[in-house]
């Protein structure tokens, strides 16, 4: 069932930094026995199996530039946001990015992606003033990527780290049935 994800060289068709899935999965000593059980046989493979039926290996990485492929191949389907794009975050690394990636043989397909970015003033400030969405607004960030936040919970998040998810694309050819769902599901899952 999973011989799309074990073939060794489906990886080198696509890049070098992409680890499948299961390989990957290095979930937290924190969770209980019970709740690896649980991930490890009655969450995970049902995904990957709904995946597999549709012919979609999954793959990630931290590597952001699989997102600049991913909309290249989209011919203009998809939309990279600043957070996640590396011209705009070029120190981004395996400790602040995490993409998970959908391929069909050598073809990237869908993908999403998240950042852990640290708000040292509140989260409204930080999106404000543009450090949230680029390393450095001085150069980066200009009055027409404003962006005005109502919110009054995110004046009180402060320093803390804050999660982003974004950047998710599906092909044309892939939508429909469960596939974003058990993408976003599986992304989460990595996350914990």
């Amino acid at each position: 069932m999973f011989d799309a994800l074990t073939e060794p060289t489906a990886t080198d068709k696509i890049g070098p930094d992409l680890s499948h899935y299961l390989d990957a999965f290095d979930p937290p000593f924190s969770l209980s026995q019970a709740a690896l059980t649980t991930v490890g046989i009655d969450v995970i493979p049902p995904l990957l199996a709904a995946l597999a039926d549709r012919g979609l290996s999954v793959y990630v990485t931290h590597d952001l530039s699989y997102l600049e492929n991913v909309r290249e191949s989209s011919r203009g389907g998809m939309q990279l946001v600043k957070v996640n794009d590396p011209k705009f975050h070029p120190q981004a690394n395996r400790d602040d990015a995490n993409v998970l990636l959908l391929a069909r043989g050598a073809e990237l397909v869908g993908c999403i992606a998240s950042r852990l970015l640290w708000c040292e003033q509140s989260l409204a400030e930080e999106l404000e003033s543009g450090r949230f969405w680029v390393s450095s607004p001085a150069s980066m960030w200009t009055e027409r990527d404003r962006c005005v936040t109502n919110s009054l919970t995110a004046r009180s998040i402060a320093s803390c780290p804050v999660v982003y998810c974004g950047s998710v694309y599906l092909d044309p050819s892939i939508r429909g049935g469960a596939t974003l769902a058990a993408m976003c599901r599986l992304h989460c899952l990595w996350l914990v």
